[in-house]
């Protein structure tokens, strides 16, 4: 997409210049005034609830990953420095008075002097560490590359206050950005995210590289503007960042589908919509890709995955609720004329007014505080998509009308594979009146197991946990061969189906004759069915899982699901033919426990009799 368009042309050379920034100069108090207004209340407030809040990170502490496998003690640490550094910047910039300066100062020396921005999870990149870093040999991770770029902005606001201060402050910040970031990333071609590496997966095809890669070096390409002159330096990483970013965007479906789903598309195709506009704007609009329908595609997917009130298709590591970094999406609603992502971010703000949880990222800080008061006063709806399709990665939904009322069906087909994968082709997911019923169960806090050859010993991973039947006692496995066949979508005014065969994901496939699922959402009868029609080469025991959040009622011809606000939802068929289970999950992992408000419940609908063959029909309404 980029380098085959842009890399060695005389035209690249002539348009590359140094000094680009999204951020403006504390001089510009007319600027800092109006951030001012929707900035001050929230930055304030974070301030002054920092109070004796320990800042310290020992030794120990980053040992904690290797030692028991908890990496979010650390983290918690690590980026709440950032987070008050940042605010402390914004504070002093909207208020120009000296009152931070020393805030600043303090909060910038104090990441300067930790010996790597890398968290402790990452850094298997570098074979040297052992537990704790080698500070002669810097890992480039996502903190990194994002502790550079919130350096690097610090670096813009206050070179002129800093260099009042001490001569050694500004050499020292421009020196570990350029040591830590830009040279490490020149020097190396053998991060496994850059895409350099021909690395093959268990099927023996080759690995693409996920959200790591735009989520880098977008941070490079802010790093690198704001301390790398003009010249050859500059140029040889611009062109690097685009060969890199093409292991990547290349791979990239056309429909513009997140296989990592809506929580990790903040930092993967709004990532990559970030490169393309940071190599545009460093070269003075000569790299100009906005006009790809690719990139359009990749920019309403987040619109097109909203179920309503915050939640979202959730399959796969993705959590069901995110706060949308809306004012990056208004940024580049605008930018490609996108009228769906505009309201998508109007919707979004109406939502949630606080996303403190950007406030340590500072480009996107910035564009939310600047979009806030266009926000606030637009009026237009956000679209509700009756029907989307995304044939990459064979995810449908589908509602019962326009917006967040009634009706809405999820489900998928894929293989097991998928990046930041669980064994779930087949699954599903049901909503009444955006409030969720059927649910994918998301994930736990990441922990060591989380990205290790341990991955599905974790619960939430296993098909088992998913709405899929459980076939001979056999689950799903990982990897690429297992998979969905016979894959058939359509699309009709009074009703959409889905129809998939899930035989080749199972364990037991050679078994298995055929596994076909067949969703209907039919807006007529306002109504959800769904029927298996199996064949198996000898009676087996079939267990039909199902994952909810709802209290349960059984009775003989329909499971009856209460949400929490009271609503219900009826699932009918013979529960004769039956054996009824309901497991609470036991869990206390608070990041499950906020996504859901509570722990989800699985239903085991475990057939009485072992058979080879069969179809059922279940209907929700």
């Amino acid at each position: 997409m980029f380098s085959e368009k842009y890399v060695g042309t005389n035209q690249l050379t002539q348009s590359i210049k140094g000094g680009f920034s999204i951020v403006r100069p504390l001089s510009d108090r007319d600027y800092w005034e109006s951030i001012k207004k929707t900035a001050y209340q929230q930055v304030t407030s974070y301030i002054n609830g920092i109070g004796a809040f320990d800042f310290s990170l020992p030794a120990s502490m980053y040992l904690d990953f290797v030692r028991n496998g908890n990496r979010t003690r650390y983290e918690g640490v690590c980026f709440e420095r950032r987070k008050a550094l940042s605010a402390y910047a914004l504070l002093e910039a909207m208020e120009n008075k000296g009152n931070y300066t020393d805030k600043v100062l303090d909060f910038t020396w104090l990441i300067l002097e930790e010996t790597t921005w890398c968290v402790p999870a990452h850094g298997y990149l570098r074979p040297e560490a052992d537990g704790l870093p080698n500070d002669e040999h810097p890992c480039l991770d996502l903190f990194q590359a994002e502790t550079g770029c919130l350096l690097s902005f610090v670096l813009r606001l206050f070179q002129e206050k800093f260099e009042q201060i001490s001569k050694n402050i500004v050499p020292r910040i421009k020196r570990e950005i350029d040591i830590r970031v830009i040279d490490n990333f020149l020097i190396h071609d053998d991060y496994w995210w850059q895409g350099f590496l021909i690395r093959k997966n268990e099927d023996g095809k080759r690995y693409v590289v996920n959200n790591w890669n735009p989520w880098i070096l977008s941070n490079v390409l802010l790093c690198a503007a704001a301390v790398t002159p003009p010249g050859e330096r500059l140029q040889s990483l611009v062109e690097k960042v685009m060969r890199s970013l093409d292991n990547y965007a290349d791979a990239y479906p056309q429909d513009g589908a997140c296989d990592e789903g809506p929580s990790y598309w903040n930092r993967a195709g709004l990532s990559l919509l970030d490169c393309a506009y940071f190599l545009n704007q460093i070269t003075g609009g000569y790299v100009n890709e906005f006009e790809n329908e690719k990139i359009k595609n990749t920019a309403e997917y987040i619109t097109k995955v909203h179920i309503g009130n915050g939640f979202f298709v959730n399959f796969a590591d993705c959590s069901p609720r995110l706060a949308a970094n809306y004012g990056t999406i208004y940024k580049y609603g605008r930018l490609l004329g996108s009228e769906t992502m505009v309201s998508f971010a109007k919707e979004c703000f109406r939502l949630d007014k606080s996303n403190a949880f950007t406030l340590w990222q500072m480009p996107r800080a910035l564009e939310l505080y600047e979009a806030m008061p266009a926000l606030s006063h637009l009026s237009a709806p956000a679209r509700a998509f009756q029907d989307v399709y995304f044939s990459s990665t064979q995810v449908m939904a589908a509602r019962e009308r326009d917006g967040a009322d009634g009706l809405f069906l999820a489900a998928k087909g894929g293989h097991n594979a998928e990046s930041h994968n669980h064994n779930d082709v087949g699954s599903f997911i049901v909503y009444k009146d955006a409030e969720p019923f059927f649910i994918d169960p998301a994930h736990e806090a990441y922990c060591a197991k989380t990205f290790s050859d341990q991955r599905y010993e974790i619960w939430n991973n296993q098909s088992c946990f998913h709405n899929t039947p459980t076939i001979g006692g056999k689950d799903q496995p990982a990897g690429a061969g297992f998979s969905a066949s016979c894959v058939s979508y359509e699309a009709k005014e009074d009703e959409t189906r889905f129809s998939l065969d899930i035989k080749n994901a199972y364990e037991n496939k050679d078994e298995i004759q055929k596994w076909k699922r067949t969703f209907t959402l039919s807006r007529k009868n306002k109504e959800i069915t769904i029927t298996e029609d199996f064949a198996l080469n000898a009676p087996e025991k079939i267990v039909l899982n199902l994952m909810t959040v709802c209290d349960v009622a059984v009775t003989p011809h329909e499971l009856i699901f209460t949400a929490d606000s009271g609503k219900t939802l009826s699932l009918a068929a013979d529960f004769s033919k039956f054996h009824v289970i309901c497991e609470p999950v036991e869990t206390t992992d608070s990041k499950l426990l906020s996504d859901w408000g509570k722990a989800p419940t699985r239903i085991r609908l475990e057939l009485k009799t072992e058979t080879d063959k069969g179809k059922f029909t279940f209907t929700i309404k």
